[in-house]
């Protein structure tokens, strides 16, 4: 999994991190979530999960991930 990871990460982190932006996700939350969810992918590949759609699972992690980074940002005091 680690050589599909690095594939992944490689061939989508631009793409991901220019999509991350359309939803005002500022860039070191993109970076943080980028990470985050490349991490997931190689957990979820090491626990034998599917491999289907794996570019569709990247950009829907991502974004689960943002909104919740974004609703703890509106919650945090400032």
């Amino acid at each position: 999994p680690r050589e599909e990871v690095v594939r992944l990460f490689a061939e989508l982190r631009l793409p991901l991190l220019r999509y991350l932006q359309t939803l005002s996700v500022s860039i070191a939350d993109g970076e943080d979530i980028a990470q985050e969810t490349f991490l997931a992918l190689f957990r979820h590949l090491l626990a034998g999960k599917p491999r289907d759609n794996l570019n569709g699972w990247v950009f829907r992690v991502a974004r689960n991930l943002a909104l919740k980074r974004i609703q703890q940002n509106l919650v945090a005091p400032v």
